[in-house]
């Protein structure tokens, strides 16, 4: 069990729902690089500075850090199968310029897409 969800395991049921519905609505919509804050707060039926704090407080992140980090695990997952190459992992987890997502993927990872999916393929 990962870090994440033992913190999810330990909030209130409510607080619960409240992330399993925002993964959900994340997943749903992962290849949609137009899907970021403004519609996840409409889908949840609240307002934007209101799903921000709630979503801040629980997770200790931005909506669009959240969302972001959501997709890049999700990168990593698919570049760990090793199935499709970097441009194509990009854009099916929502974002629309693959020199931006290996930017981002370098920070969040600590190493290149390329780089992660050869160590991947290699273990």
């Amino acid at each position: 069990m990962r870090q994440g969800e033992l913190e999810v395991l330990s909030l209130n049921t409510d607080s619960r729902e409240f992330l399993n519905r925002i993964s959900l609505l994340i997943d749903e919509n992962m290849s949609d690089d137009t899907y970021w804050v403004d519609d996840l707060s409409f889908d949840m039926n609240t307002s934007r500075s209101t799903f921000f704090r709630k979503l801040k407080k629980l997770t200790g992140h931005a909506p669009k850090d959240y969302m972001k980090n959501i997709r890049l695990l999700r990168a990593g997952e698919l570049l760990e199968k090793g199935q499709l190459r970097i441009a194509e992992v990009s854009y099916q987890v929502g974002f629309s310029d693959p020199n931006y997502f290996s930017k981002c993927f370098r920070r969040f990872y600590g190493t290149s897409p390329s780089d992660y999916s050869m160590l991947s393929s290699a273990s």
